[in-house]
C-alpha cells in the first residue's frame, strides 16, 4: 500500500474515530410503523474485494430515485478520477474508501445504468478466467492496467472480452484504441472508456437531485432517519460496521456504507432494515444476524445501530 492509498483511506477514515465517540444514550419515543422498501430495488449486489461500498449505497439511493438500476462501478470509477486530491498516475486498483456524498459530487454529467456498466455478474468464457472464482471490478481494472504497462502490440481476445464485460457498449476495436494510445496513462484511459460507453445512453434526471446529511443533531440521527423513511426515502448509512463481521477487532472502526430501507416493531425494540453490499450469504454474518438477515438485507435493533452510527445522507 503506498502513501497515496494512506492518504486517501486516512481520509475517508477520520471523521468515523471523531464522530464515534459521541454519546449516543439518549433517545426520542415514537411510534414504530412497518417500512419495507427493498422490493423496487431487486437482489442485493455484491461490491467484492473492492472497498466501494460507498458507491454501491449511493447507487441504490439513485436507483430507487430514478427507478433505473444505476452502474455502481461508474460512481466508484467518477469518485476516484475526478477527485482534486488524487494522485494522476497508475494506482486505480490499490485504492480504498470514499463518501457517498463524493460519488454524487463527481457525477455531474448524469449516470450511467448498470446494464450498460456492470458492477458485478461479468459474462466471460471459462478459458479466458484463470480460476474458478467469479471475475470482479477490481479483476478488469487491474488487466487494464497490466495492459497499460507491458503495452502489447495488440490485444487477445480474451483481454477484449474481458474489458468488455465491464464497458459493454464497445466494441474490439474501440477497446484496443483506447487502451493502446501511449499518450494516455492507465487512469485517463479507464476514464475514457468510461465516458465512451456511457455516452449514449446517460441518465439525466430531469429533476438536479441533491444528496443531503440528516445529521443535524448526532444524538438524534435515528430521529432524522425516520423522518426519511416516513416519506418512503431510503437513506445512506456510513457506520461502524464490525458488529457484522465475524471475529471483528472491538477496538478498530469498521467504517462502512450501506442503506437502510425498513423499519419494524419487533418486540420492544424498533428495527431497521440494513440492505448491504455483501451479496446474499446470510451465513456470512455473525449470530443473531445471521437468522435477522433476509438474503443479505439485516434487521437491526435500534439500541444497535444508534450506537454504530457515523452519518447519514439521502437523496432529495
Amino acid at each position: 500500500m503506498n502513501s497515496h492509498t494512506l492518504t486517501l483511506l486516512f481520509l475517508s477514515l477520520c471523521q468515523s474515530f471523531s464522530s464515534y465517540a459521541f454519546d449516543f444514550s439518549k433517545k426520542t419515543s415514537k411510534e414504530c410503523t412497518s417500512v419495507d422498501l427493498r422490493a423496487s430495488l431487486g437482489s442485493v449486489r455484491n461490491q467484492g474485494s473492492a472497498g466501494w461500498c460507498f458507491a454501491y449505497a449511493t447507487a441504490e439511493l439513485l436507483s430507487y430515485k430514478i427507478e433505473k438500476k444505476i452502474s455502481a462501478a461508474e460512481l466508484a470509477l467518477n469518485f476516484y478520477i475526478k477527485m482534486p486530491e488524487m494522485p494522476r498516475g497508475d494506482f486505480l486498483s490499490k485504492v480504498a474508501g470514499g463518501s457517498d456524498m463524493g460519488a454524487m459530487t463527481y457525477s455531474t454529467n448524469g449516470f450511467c445504468a448498470e446494464e450498460d456498466m456492470p458492477s458485478e455478474n461479468y459474462k466471460v468464457s471459462k478459458e479466458c478466467l484463470k480460476s474458478d472464482r467469479a471475475l470482479e471490478t477490481l479483476d478488469i481494472i487491474r488487466l487494464i492496467e497490466n495492459i497499460h504497462q507491458t503495452m502489447p502490440a495488440t490485444l487477445t481476445a480474451c483481454q477484449v472480452s474481458i474489458v468488455s464485460s465491464l464497458f459493454k457498449n464497445l466494441n474490439a476495436n474501440e477497446i484496443q484504441t483506447k487502451l493502446l494510445d501511449r499518450k494516455l496513462t492507465s487512469l485517463e484511459k479507464i476514464s475514457n472508456l468510461k465516458d465512451a460507453n456511457c455516452s449514449t445512453n446517460r441518465i439525466r434526471p430531469a429533476k438536479k437531485l441533491k444528496m443531503k446529511s440528516g445529521m443535524e443533531s448526532r444524538e438524534n440521527s435515528i430521529v432524522n432517519i425516520d423522518k426519511q423513511l416516513d416519506t418512503k426515502n431510503p437513506v445512506s448509512l456510513n457506520y461502524n460496521a464490525n458488529f457484522l463481521l465475524k471475529n471483528a477487532n472491538p477496538n478498530e472502526i469498521g467504517n462502512h456504507y450501506s442503506v437502510i430501507v425498513g423499519r419494524r416493531k419487533s418486540s420492544n425494540s424498533c428495527q431497521y432494515l440494513i440492505r448491504n453490499s455483501w451479496g446474499q450469504d446470510c451465513s456470512i454474518y455473525p449470530a443473531p444476524f445471521n437468522t435477522q438477515c433476509e438474503q443479505g438485507n439485516i434487521w437491526v435493533d435500534e439500541n444497535v445501530l444508534t450506537k454504530s452510527i457515523i452519518d447519514v445522507h439521502f437523496i432529495q
